[in-house]
């Protein structure tokens, strides 16, 4: 791969001003140039443009510029002439420009042209009066102007890139400036060569991966040079830590890209060294991934690269997926983030030999892991959720705080999207449900069914239609009162004694409640369907009213 300094050497060789170029420009053009000699060092770069008009140079020159001169200012002398040549070789000019027409009338003297064609010098005849001072001025135009362009754009990613650190930016920020500005994708890479962060441009993320293992596979071959791509190491106080690359697959890397890498590569040093964000990068990437593949939007193959870059080597064909929800989200340790459980978790996995992929989102982390062997899935499944419960309790807590749900066993990544899809949902509704070591989504039940269909407005209007009479009870107290009474009655399958046991009630004040609930919604306590539809109506109202009370299943 190119590093940003031998980037930075080519694009300087693409794109300064040649002695060719300076003949280009309409002020020479006009002047009709003739190029006697030198013709095979054209490409010699102009640093400047100087008019001499004395046939002594020594000191007055330092290098690279590119001389006018009317011929007064040499004479008619042969030694002279020679001597003029002989000076501005030595002083390294990139090229002398003589005006015919004044001293030397239709060419340019014997002596002097044979003095340049013997060092090579390129020496040019002005067939046409020409205004020096206008062809000073285009190439230091010419000059400048590149370099103050290329001065404000690093400046302007500079400043963009200080921006957003002081906004409270993080590292993701930071690569989606690097690759705005040059419209390309950034990966970041740590020392193990794992892709820790990435920003795409407008090619996907599968197709930054492709390319991004054809440059490290082109690596391990040997190749010291990779086109397309530039690249920035990124050092930490206690030694290099990774580094930063861009990949020519948007648009073409221009004479920017080796400042715009290691101006990034700046920045994202001394943000990694003021938040130490590299497991939440991790964590951040393997979430992503992980989300990907439950709403079905990578391909198999895609789920493997994506893995395999995120430094996850499973050790055996079976894939456990798990995930974890608040049971509170407004609790003060679900404000805390997952960040210090997702780095406890891989800990506890690791030191079990047990790769994984763990990482938050949206509002629960997701987790897949590998137990590094074969067995039956409930010991496999006891094994992955007791690693996520040691870090639970090493950071104080238990499943009262998390409610964690366990998907169908996977041997596949698209299996995996499946399987982290269910236990995602099953999260979701067991952190309504009541408090249990783990929840299993390898089965769907009621309340996932009712969750699913929480959003919907036709539900609302069910529940509205079944329940509004009860629900519209004043004061709260009484409201409260009938629907535990009318939910105890149907969960005990309209078994009286055991309903009034449940309530603490009498069985008089039961059939007391049951006639009121009677007259309020004309149930029919005989008819099964009415009660299945009530009983629905009472089970989705909780999932409509969240945050609510715990659901017994």
């Amino acid at each position: 791969m190119r590093p940003a300094a031998q980037a930075h050497s080519e694009w300087h060789r693409a794109c300064v001003l040649t002695v060719s170029d300076v003949l280009e420009l309409p002020i020479m053009r006009r002047g009709l140039p003739e190029v006697v000699s030198g013709e095979s060092h054209l490409d010699r770069e102009v640093r400047w443009a100087h008019v001499l008009d004395v046939a002594e140079v020594g000191g007055l020159l330092r290098g690279g510029e590119f001389v006018l001169n009317n011929g007064f200012g040499i004479g008619l002398e042969s030694q002279a002439q020679r001597s003029f040549i002989r000076e501005l070789h030595e002083q390294e000019v990139a090229a002398v420009a003589v005006e015919l027409g004044l001293l030397y009338r239709n060419e340019l003297p014997d002596p002097m042209v044979a003095a340049a064609k013997r060092v090579e010098l390129p020496l040019i005849a002005l067939h046409r009066k020409t205004r020096f001072v206008e062809v000073t001025e285009a190439v230091h135009q010419r000059l400048m102007g590149s370099d103050f362009v290329l001065l404000r754009r690093s400046d302007e990613l500079s400043q963009r890139l200080t921006d957003a650190m002081l906004a409270g930016g993080d590292v993701p920020d930071l690569l989606h400036e690097v690759a705005r500005t040059l419209g390309n994708p950034a990966v970041l890479e740590d020392a193990s060569r794992r892709v820790v962060g990435m920003a795409i441009h407008q090619s996907s993320e599968d197709v930054v991966l492709r390319a991004w293992q054809d440059c490290l596979e082109a690596e391990l071959r040997g190749d010291e040079s990779i086109p397309g791509t530039v690249e920035a190491p990124i050092r930490l106080p206690n030694g290099p830590w990774g580094r930063l690359l861009v990949l020519e697959i948007d648009s073409p890397l221009d004479e920017l890209a080796s400042i715009a890498v290691t101006r990034g590569a700046d920045a994202l040093a001394l943000r990694l060294v003021s938040r130490h964000q590299v497991e939440e990068l991790a964590a951040h990437s393997s979430g992503q991934l992980l989300g990907a593949l439950a709403a079905g939007r990578m391909t198999e193959q895609e789920g493997a690269r994506h893995a395999s870059a995120l430094g996850f080597e499973p050790r055996s064909s079976t894939l456990l997926s798990l995930a974890a929800a608040w049971r509170d989200p407004r609790s003060e340790r679900a404000g805390t983030g997952w960040a210090t459980l997702t780095a406890e978790i891989r800990r506890v996995f690791r030191r079990a030999g047990m790769p994984s992929l763990i990482g938050p989102h949206r509002d629960q982390l997701l987790i897949v892991v590998n137990p590094g062997h074969e067995g039956e899935p409930p010991t496999l499944i006891d094994e992955a959720v007791d690693g996520v419960m040691t870090a639970a309790d090493r950071n104080q807590l238990d499943h009262r705080d998390l409610a964690l749900a366990v998907g169908p066993v996977a041997a596949s990544w698209l299996e995996v999207g499946l399987a982290v899809d269910r236990a995602a949902k099953r999260a979701a509704v067991a952190a309504t449900e009541a408090p249990r070591r783990w929840h299993d989504a390898r089965r769907v039940t009621l309340n996932d069914v009712v969750h699913e269909l929480a959003s919907s407005r036709t539900l609302r209007a069910y529940v509205h239609d079944r329940l509004e009479p009860l629900l519209s009870l004043t004061p709260g107290r009484r409201r409260t009162e009938m629907l535990e009474t009318l939910e105890t009655y149907l969960r005990h399958a309209g078994r009286k004694t055991s309903a009034a046991g449940e309530l603490h009630l009498e069985r008089q004040s039961l059939y007391h409640r049951l006639d009121k609930l009677h007259e309020l919604l004309g149930v029919d306590w005989r008819d099964g369907e009415e009660l299945l539809e009530l009983h629905f109506a009472l089970r989705a109202r909780r999932f409509l009213d969240k945050p609510g009370p715990r659901i017994s299943n």
